[in-house]
């Protein structure tokens, strides 16, 4: 038996750190000189390896230890769309309402409201688009969601599982605040909360959608999306507030905190995921990933 079949949640965070920082890092800097060579500029390339490095890792390490049967499973998983329309609109609007709430509280409805209604649904499905592939939807969730999620879940309840997680998703990003200067943008606090309550809501919509990994992709897409279009719309308010780029104040933390604590009264320990059967089998509409 391998490492990766002894260990699958600790080899698949090390591989997933590798990638994206060893090899990422590499082929950042080759890509940039091939780039300087030929005289163009596509920064958007450089690091494509680099924000792939959970999704890489999470395919990785299904083959190692579940081969072509796993592989297809994670397959199934990230492309299940037959979910329930609510969940689709709510993984898309529910941080731009979010957004529209904190700014309202914060005094800058002249500024929202100077904005036309095309305008920012242009901005923001093209951001959605792009944010959902090659951005961070597609490029960590099929790692975190599709892969740790679920093989945490063999040993532990859904909310445990889940901060187990976010710990990994937090300790992922540690690097980048070491290196790479994501503490600019990012105080690591305010980011830490959001990790966990993140976390908790994206584990609740998985399960609640059968175990999709493609309705977290499209909820991490959302949630980038909506920081991107904030900056393009209204940079002199996303500077000031510090939503995002450089979080001053904890109004966006803290609606996705009760957000995440208003799931785990509802819903308990297990987060939505589908009740086992008297037998202790699942029903026979959910498939167990990796259950063979």
């Amino acid at each position: 038996m391998t490492f990766a079949q002894r260990h699958p949640i600790i080899f698949f965070f090390l591989a997933a750190n590798v990638i994206t920082y060893l090899v990422g890092g590499l082929a950042f800097l080759v890509l940039r000189a091939i780039q300087e060579s030929l005289g163009t500029n596509l920064p958007w390339t450089n690091d494509i390896v680099l924000r792939f490095g959970p999704t890489l890792a999470g395919v990785l390490t299904t083959a190692l230890i579940a081969g072509k049967k796993g592989l297809n499973d994670l397959f199934r998983r990230c492309v299940r769309w037959r979910f329930a329309l609510p969940l689709y609109l709510g993984a898309i609007f529910i941080q731009p309402v979010i957004y529209l709430a904190v700014l309202f509280l914060r005094g800058y409805r002249t500024e929202v409201q100077s904005v036309e209604l095309a305008t920012a649904t242009g901005v923001f499905a093209f951001q959605l688009l792009l944010n959902i592939f090659p951005g961070g939807g597609s490029s960590e969730e099929v790692g975190w969601r599709g892969f740790m999620l679920p093989q945490l879940c063999k040993r532990h309840s859904p909310l445990v599982a889940s901060l187990f997680v976010a710990v990994a998703w937090f300790a992922w990003h540690i690097p980048a605040f070491m290196f790479l200067g994501k503490g600019e943008s990012d105080p690591i606090l305010p980011f830490a909360v959001t990790m966990f309550s993140f976390s908790i809501i994206f584990s609740w919509a998985y399960f609640r959608s059968k175990e999709s990994v493609l309705l977290a992709i499209l909820l991490h897409g959302a949630i980038n999306a909506s920081d991107y279009t904030l900056e393009e719309l209204l940079p002199g308010v996303a500077n000031a507030t510090g939503l995002q780029r450089n979080i001053d104040d904890w109004s966006l933390v803290a609606f996705w905190f009760v957000l995440a604590l208003i799931v785990v009264a509802k819903c308990g320990s297990r987060l939505g995921k589908a009740p086992l059967t008297e037998n202790g089998a699942k029903p026979s509409k959910v498939i167990e990933p990796f259950s063979y």
